[in-house]
């Protein structure tokens, strides 16, 4: 083998090595709570979460204390290094968690009209780096009465910013973790009555972490479909179930095959043409690549009539 082949089946295995090892870049951006305010090394959610993602996954703590999602607010995140820094990494997932700095009276009661505005600016400019971004916002965790900036106007501030955060992840086709739920009722988890302890943020890396699970489902048809079913002739009859987020799903029935996309949370659904009575069919469901294959034995189309007593 001569120094040419050498050095191609060297490089050709070096390419093999770091595409197989290539890692999934998710960017934490946020404020203090994100960012880890007074937690030892290692117990920010970010680095808790990185530890439950595994090496499959790079995770990059992008947190900077006192910022907020307006852009004029009192210390804006788009102004800061870290804003940067997360653009520069260029992650495939972006969790954001902003919005607690924005009920300082400085901020929300002047500028709210902006909020929706400047949240999808900021998606967007990340976004611009990588068109295909898997997004994530987070709810806001708790700010509790005992905290010294808590005035008369924050809880309702604070309910008017959470209100405003399913919209905008529906509006940007972005996931929405609920870290609210879980952590409203911990207050012993929060010192000073705003920042979580270490099992506070614990508690938010397994929400973040289940949120990006959930996305990984086998192939599943919904338990009301099955063997021996039978099908309501001359109507448009749906077909549903679950797969991983994004996945390819085909049907085959009758020689036919059907396509469709599973959606963000996992789910598909077929719309199968009307049929005459008849059958038996089989239906089979499969993951474009075929490594999961699911089946519906001796299916036939009838009148379906539904009894109660």
């Amino acid at each position: 083998m001569n120094t040419y082949h050498k050095l191609f089946l060297t490089l050709s295995i070096l390419f093999f090595h770091c595409s197989a090892f290539a890692q999934k870049k998710v960017a934490c951006i946020g404020d203090s709570v994100t960012k880890g305010y007074g937690l030892a090394k290692g117990q920010s959610y970010p680095e808790q979460l990185q530890a439950l993602l595994g090496d499959a996954y790079s995770v990059g703590n992008f947190g900077f204390s006192g910022s907020t999602l307006l852009t004029k607010g009192h210390r804006p995140y788009t102004n800061t290094q870290e804003f940067k820094d997360a653009l520069a990494f260029q992650p495939d997932i972006l969790i954001i968690s902003l919005g607690l700095n924005d009920t300082d009276p400085r901020n929300w009661p002047n500028y709210k009209d902006e909020f929706i505005k400047d949240y999808n600016s900021l998606i967007e400019a990340f976004r611009s780096k990588n068109p295909n971004i898997d997004l994530y916002i987070c709810q806001l965790t708790p700010i509790f009465s005992g905290h010294s900036r808590f005035l008369s106007g924050t809880r309702d501030w604070y309910a008017q910013i959470q209100a405003t955060l399913p919209s905008i992840a529906q509006h940007n086709n972005a996931t929405l973790i609920n870290n609210n739920t879980i952590l409203a009722p911990r207050i012993d988890l929060f010192e000073d009555f705003l920042h979580p302890n270490a099992e506070g943020a614990q508690l938010i890396a397994a929400q973040v972490h289940q949120a990006l699970e959930t996305t990984k489902k086998p192939l599943a048809i919904a338990e009301t479909l099955g063997n021996h079913m039978v099908l309501q002739r001359g109507v448009i009859n749906k077909l549903t179930g679950t797969a991983s987020a994004g996945a390819n799903i085909e049907l085959l029935f009758k020689d036919k095959i059907y396509r469709t996309t599973a959606a963000r949370d996992g789910s598909w659904l077929f719309n199968l043409a009307a049929m005459p009575a008849g059958g038996p069919y089989t239906l089979t469901f499969s993951t474009a690549d075929k490594s999961e294959v699911q089946r519906i034995n001796n299916v036939l189309f009838g009148d379906v009539f539904l009894a109660s007593g």
